[in-house]
């Protein structure tokens, strides 16, 4: 743990990775309480995309092939990457695995030794194999050894990334006269659901527009079947959430 802290504490510009391990070990709350602490910039996987607030100053979008440019500007300028909970699979890193991250030393923490090992052409300068939760409250009760040395200029180069290249542009209201665009429907929908629903998107195209430009509040749960695209999930995942959860609202898309 002092060797983690000593990488993290040396550079100038880390970034957390945000992946559905957090969600799947129910490490939510501790996750949250510890980027507080930490104050370094977050981006998310698909699969971790309900894990933090999207109005938060310091979550910067969520990567990879479908991600979005600030995002992934972010993480490919960062000298520092703490993955948890994603096995930062190609759709995440890129076609080119040894490309990712380019001048990062990554952290990475995965349950699943299997996935440590499986690089292909990603190799992590630390590998942690652990359950998120776990490794997350560790992480926290040695705090002391933390030192927030690095500058601000970071956070200012990711908050000039994030108005640069925002999602959702204003000039998309001016190109659709007879049709709704749908980055503003989805963006729309976010504001409109409260904190507490469950929304379940389906498969395709309308996947990849709705995880770009819908924001999550914080409380709600997103999930879809994501990369295993079997279309029409969403209909019969949304009869299973209402039934598991005892009717509780539930947004199919």
């Amino acid at each position: 743990i002092k060797s983690l802290f000593k990488t993290i504490n040396n550079a100038k510009r880390p970034i957390i990775i945000a992946g559905g391990g957090i969600r799947y070990s129910n490490a939510v709350d501790e996750f949250n309480k510890l980027v507080k602490k930490l104050k370094i910039p977050v981006v998310t996987t698909w699969s971790g995309v309900d894990v933090i607030d999207h109005n938060s100053s310091l979550y910067y979008g969520h990567i990879g092939v479908y991600g979005s440019r600030a995002a992934n500007f972010c993480v490919q300028n960062a000298d520092c990457i703490i993955s948890l909970g994603s096995r930062l699979d190609t759709r995440i890193t890129g076609g080119k695995p040894k490309t990712f991250g380019r001048e990062a030393k990554i952290i990475m923490v995965d349950i699943d030794k299997g996935e440590l090992a499986k690089r292909r052409g990603l190799n992590p300068y630390m590998k942690i194999n652990e359950d998120c939760k776990d490794f997350l409250i560790r992480f926290m009760k040695d705090l002391k050894f933390y030192n927030k040395s690095y500058k601000s200029e970071w956070i200012d180069y990711c908050n000039r990334l994030k108005s640069t290249y925002p999602t959702v542009s204003k000039k998309f209201s001016n190109n659709e006269k007879k049709y709704v665009n749908p980055y503003l429907f989805t963006k729309e929908l976010s504001k409109q659901l409260k904190n507490k629903d469950v929304i379940i998107p389906d498969d395709g195209g309308h996947l990849t527009w709705f995880m770009q430009s819908f924001k999550v509040k914080f409380g709600q749960r997103v999930f879809s079947a994501f990369g295993n695209s079997p279309m029409g999930y969403s209909f019969p995942a949304a009869i299973g959430a209402s039934i598991a959860l005892g009717k509780k609202r539930v947004i199919c898309i």
